[in-house]
């Protein structure tokens, strides 16, 4: 790729509107690659798994490692608060960070309010060179406030597409042109769908870039999945309902040539693991792990249905488990009431009942995981409990230790095994080689362009209609 039209060092400030997978990382990762600067960038983004990836990035490519440094925006604002707690005047129970149970509306209130009343402006002009935040479309309002008072300090350019907004639940974020463009000119820039090039699939990338996206941006726009170039299929959904969802499992279990993207309901996670489940493809799992800080909350081995609490549990994560009927063979055999000898998945199960601890526990789930005929299709959560489960004494609870594990996890890039399940909202900066969208009928436009840009060599769509509105 070629972007020596675009340095962003050459800006005191700018905002760079780009399109999925036309090199708006690249442009990044270039500008810090050509630094002569003798301070680090600071380089904020919005998630920790958006962090990792671009570290990852930086670090391929070969950037210095003391030429950035690259964070989340939270965990920026937190490392100011705490560097400066008097000022920050937030009560001590605020300043300990505990996972998703942090107050950051207040922290970021905070923060800005420190940098407002320039009590750091000389700490952050002597540390860093410049300011970069990617993904800025994501931003809020004390966010943006945030970087508007970093940026009368250092050089600041913004990086993000209006198209690709679906953090909004969480609250209003900033308006492009009323709020962005109005602090940060607009610099000129001509995107290239490179993702689709670079994958030697350019007709993919010129059709999302130049026919599905000005359609995706109209009220009332609409996409004919009859008219489509090579690489992308339009998966025909027809009958009951019940016949609709098999034809969309059918077409998530063929084997695609590469890694593989299906994109789920996001508001129907028991969809999400049904079709992890039957397609026997992995979960991309949400930072807040909610089924799991619950287990570890409730979960105790000392409880006369404990065996039914775990296994049921572990159903949740591992196919092939059957948890009702497992239960009550394994309970029949301990009372010696069983006609039969135990199976191998019985002998394991039989094992925590005669023993019933946090660590048996922890065998008992990794020896399910390891028992031909059992798929994980929860693979980071299995590997996460066992972890907790064994990390259990007299001092640590299991849920301080799931919630220590779930946080250490929030802070390593994804891994991309060959067919992965989740939401837009999961799968939003990870890429594959084909991208399968079971239900776009419900995703608004920005959701599905999003899904629609996850796949660089190819596109599987399911519908009743070839044509998808929105």
């Amino acid at each position: 790729m070629c972007d020596a039209e675009l340095d962003i060092l050459a800006y005191r400030r700018g905002s760079v509107s780009a399109p999925a997978g036309c090199g708006k990382t690249q442009l990044i990762t270039s500008a810090l690659l050509r630094s002569e600067d003798s301070k680090p960038a600071l380089v904020l983004t919005h998630t920790n798994a958006g962090r990792a990836a671009l570290e990852q990035r930086l670090k391929k490519l070969g950037v210095r490692g003391d030429a950035a440094r690259v964070t989340t925006l939270d965990s920026w604002a937190i490392r100011l608060v705490q560097c400066f707690p008097q000022r920050s005047r937030l009560a001590p129970a605020v300043l300990r960070i505990q996972g998703n149970s942090a107050n950051y509306a207040a922290i970021r209130q905070a923060a800005l309010g420190i940098l407002k009343a320039g009590h750091t402006d000389k700490i952050v002009s002597a540390t860093y060179s410049r300011v970069i935040v990617d993904e800025y479309q994501d931003c809020g309002s004390l966010q943006h406030e945030m970087i508007l008072a970093l940026a009368n300090l250092l050089p600041t350019v913004v990086l993000g597409d209006p198209l690709q907004v679906i953090f909004d639940f969480a609250g209003p974020v900033v308006d492009w042109q009323k709020d962005v463009v109005a602090a940060f000119p607009r610099l000129t820039w001509k995107p290239e769908p490179w993702r689709w090039k670079n994958a030697d699939a350019p007709e993919v990338g010129d059709w999302l870039l130049n026919s599905v996206r000005p359609s995706l941006s109209r009220a009332g726009g609409s996409i004919d999945l009859s008219k489509v170039p090579k690489g992308v299929e339009w998966v025909r959904l027809e009958g009951s309902a019940a016949q609709m969802n098999e034809t969309r499992l059918a077409t998530a279990k063929r084997k695609f040539a590469g890694t593989a993207l299906i994109i789920a309901d996001s508001r129907n996670k028991g969809s999400q693991w049904q079709t992890a489940r039957r397609a026997r493809a992995t979960m991309v799992e949400a930072n807040d792990m909610v089924d799991f800080m619950k287990f570890a909350a409730a979960f105790d081995p000392s409880a006369q249905l404990s065996l039914d609490d775990a296994v049921s549990y572990f159903g949740n994560l591992l196919s092939g488990l059957s948890p009702e009927k497992l239960i009550a063979r394994t309970r029949s055999l301990h009372a010696g009431r069983a006609r039969t000898h135990a199976s191998r998945i019985e002998e394991i199960a039989l094992a925590y009942l005669r023993a019933p601890s946090h660590r048996s526990a922890a065998d008992m789930l990794d020896a399910f995981y390891d028992t031909n005929g059992v798929f994980a299709f929860r693979p980071d959560i299995v590997r996460l409990c066992s972890k907790a489960l064994r990390a259990v004494n007299g001092t640590v609870t299991f849920h301080a230790a799931a919630m220590r594990e779930r946080e250490r996890f929030r802070h390593i890039p994804r891994t991309m095994r060959p067919k992965s399940v989740g939401s837009t909202l999961l799968l939003k900066g990870l890429e594959a080689d084909v991208a399968i969208i079971l239900e776009p009928e419900k995703m608004n436009a920005k959701n599905l362009y999003v899904a629609m840009t996850r796949g660089s060599k190819q596109l599987v769509i399911c519908s009743s209609s070839p044509i998808l509105k929105w």
